[in-house]
């Protein structure tokens, strides 16, 4: 199972992905753009919550058997 960044950094490709190709018609490559800015804006917000949590040392866990 990924975790939530490597979900976002799976989700941050697609966009670079989808960013580098685009329709060749200027009405289609502004609904690409459109739809793609509104992907970033999410995408974003969630970059920012994950960046946001503390981070784990694998280290200082104990486990249990």
């Amino acid at each position: 199972m990924a975790t939530s960044a490597e979900h976002l950094i799976l989700r941050g490709l697609q966009l670079v992905i989808r960013a580098s190709f685009s329709p060749a018609k200027p009405d289609l490559q502004a609904k690409h753009f459109i739809a793609l800015q509104a992907d970033i804006g999410p995408w974003l917000s969630d970059y920012a919550d994950e960046i946001a949590k503390p981070a784990v040392d694998i280290y200082d866990l104990e486990f249990q058997q």
